[in-house]
């Protein structure tokens, strides 16, 4: 009896940790992946995106899960690609970098084909380059005529990284659905 106590109190105090958030913050598993890809801010960490990209397992469910929401893959292009890309195109539209006129910021423009009579409702741009950056920007939904204009600021962290992996040429994205049903 005394073992069966001692489980108990084992799996109570297991569940006890969970809910009280004291699980590693840095961890990264199948709710963390599934975290970050449905909640807008939701970002990987430097060693979980260091962990997705050295665990071959990890990454393979990452992929899984990401082709379960995905609705337009942007791809890498070619090889003899050099120096920065401003613009790409996908099945589904394009997107463009364009420099403002005042000082670091930058427009990104998107534009989705009509699927139907509406546009896709992607939640979020998730972009990825062969050196293991990841980079996730929350979408608002289309304007009518299927565009989405962002200001970035070239002199944010955050909006200087998603320019960089935007612009370079072997980097691939994603535009992703941002509800949690799976």
């Amino acid at each position: 009896m005394s073992l069966d106590h001692d489980r108990t109190e084992t799996i109570y105090a297991a569940h006890m940790a969970l809910r009280n958030g004291t699980r590693n913050p840095e961890a990264l598993g199948v709710r963390e992946l599934v975290q970050f890809l449905t909640i807008p801010g939701q970002r990987l960490s430097p060693s979980q995106t260091t962990a997705l990209f050295k665990n071959a397992h990890l990454r393979e469910t990452y992929l899984l899960l990401k082709s379960l929401r995905t609705l337009h893959v942007v791809p890498s292009l070619a090889a003899a690609s050099t120096g920065n890309v401003e613009e790409r195109r996908f099945d589904g539209g394009s997107l463009r970098l364009t420099a403002s006129r005042t000082g670091s910021q930058v427009y990104l423009l998107i534009r989705f084909t009509r699927e139907g009579d509406q546009f896709p409702a992607a939640g979020h741009l998730i972009i990825e380059t062969p050196q293991g950056m990841i980079e996730k920007i929350s979408l608002p939904e289309p304007d009518s005529s299927g565009e989405i204009l962002l200001v970035l600021d070239e002199s944010e962290p955050s909006d200087a990284r998603l320019l960089s992996a935007l612009r370079d040429p072997l980097a691939v994205g994603d535009f992703v659905v941002q509800d949690e049903s799976i």
